[in-house]
């Protein structure tokens, strides 16, 4: 499924799809299904996404504002970001009352170190709590 150029909308996508692709939109939220492969978000700003069923996958490139809700059949869900901010994750708290939630920053900002020959990466301190 390809969002191309989409403003102030909402896409329900209610099939199984193979990948989806969200691409120069701004203020757009999508909620989905199961996603057999990708959802993928590149050159947008203010990105909703919902999934319903299970999506273990995300790619995140050149976006501002992206909140990404998980399901519980998603929560294995791997992300893959570049050039991004403001990206927030919620998955729902199953220690919790029923509808709690909790929201989780995607790290921004890293600390590289030389480390013999190599370059080694960690999550800057401001996001441990």
């Amino acid at each position: 499924v390809l969002i191309v150029n989409c403003r102030n909308s909402v896409v329900h996508i209610k099939n199984k799809v193979k990948c989806i692709n969200i691409d120069n939109c701004e203020k757009v939220t999508v909620i989905c299904h199961d996603v057999l492969s990708v959802v993928e978000m590149v050159n947008s700003d203010r990105i909703q996404v919902q999934t319903m069923g299970k999506a273990l996958a995300f790619c995140i490139d050149k976006c501002d504002g992206v909140n990404v809700f998980l399901s519980k059949e998603s929560m294995e869900a791997e992300f893959v970001t570049s050039k991004s901010s403001e990206m927030n994750v919620t998955i729902p708290d199953v220690d919790g009352e029923p509808g709690d939630i909790i929201e989780m920053p995607i790290p921004e900002q890293f600390i590289t170190r030389v480390v013999g020959r190599k370059l080694k990466s960690e999550v800057s301190h401001i996001y441990s709590t």
